[in-house]
Parts: structure tokens; C-alpha cells; sequence
């Protein structure tokens, strides 16, 4: 099989775990975090919006400062981990773990096979 053959059946897999993901335990995650998300941009359009920041000054304050690092690391986990939680947490995505994968069909970055 040609890499590319294995990428393309590799997108496949993942577009359909993804698929059974949002189907399964997509409204549980929303209805959980769709509060948090909805603060979250009405607080970047007052930041951003107009007259405000912009993104490239956060992200030079971030490399610049651990400290500017850290929060924006902070406040990413606290909004993503919740959703992340109830996505894996629900009794419809308890086969996910024991699936086995190919190498060849491994995301890029996934080293547990």
C-alpha cells in the first residue's frame, strides 16, 4: 500500500471516529461548554474587536513572558479539558481506547501503537 493510499484511508478513519464522536457525545460536550464558549468570544470581541488588541501582540507577549505563557496555557486547558472530558467520558465512546491502530493509519504525533 502507497503512503498516500494509507493517508487517504487514515483521513477516512478519522473523519468517521469523528463523525460517531459528534453523534454520540457531541450534544453532551455542547451542552456543557457551549456556556464557556460563548464567554470566551464575547470577551474576544470586546478584546479584539474595534480598537482593541490584536493577535500578534498577545502571541509576541507570550513569547516573550513564561508568565504570559502559562496563562494562555491555563485558560486553553480550563476551556478544552472539561469538553475533552465529557467527549470521552460518555458510555457511546468507551470503545475508543482498545481500537487497534496500524502504524501506517496512526495520526502524525501519535506514538501509542
Amino acid at each position: 500500500m502507497s503512503r498516500r493510499r494509507g493517508a487517504v484511508r487514515g483521513a477516512r478513519e478519522l473523519a468517521l471516529v469523528a463523525r460517531l464522536f459528534v453523534l454520540t457525545a457531541g450534544q453532551a460536550a455542547a451542552w456543557r461548554t457551549l456556556p464557556l464558549y460563548l464567554a470566551v468570544g464575547i470577551v474576544a470581541l470586546v478584546l479584539f474587536g474595534g480598537n482593541g488588541m490584536d493577535a500578534a501582540t498577545v502571541t509576541r507577549e507570550a513569547e516573550q513572558h513564561l508568565g504570559s505563557r502559562l496563562a494562555l496555557l491555563a485558560s486553553w486547558a480550563l476551556a478544552a479539558l472539561p469538553t475533552a472530558r465529557v467527549w470521552l467520558g460518555t458510555p457511546e465512546t468507551f470503545f475508543v481506547p482498545p481500537v487497534p491502530t496500524s502504524f501506517e493509519t496512526a495520526p502524525p504525533g501519535n506514538l501509542s501503537t
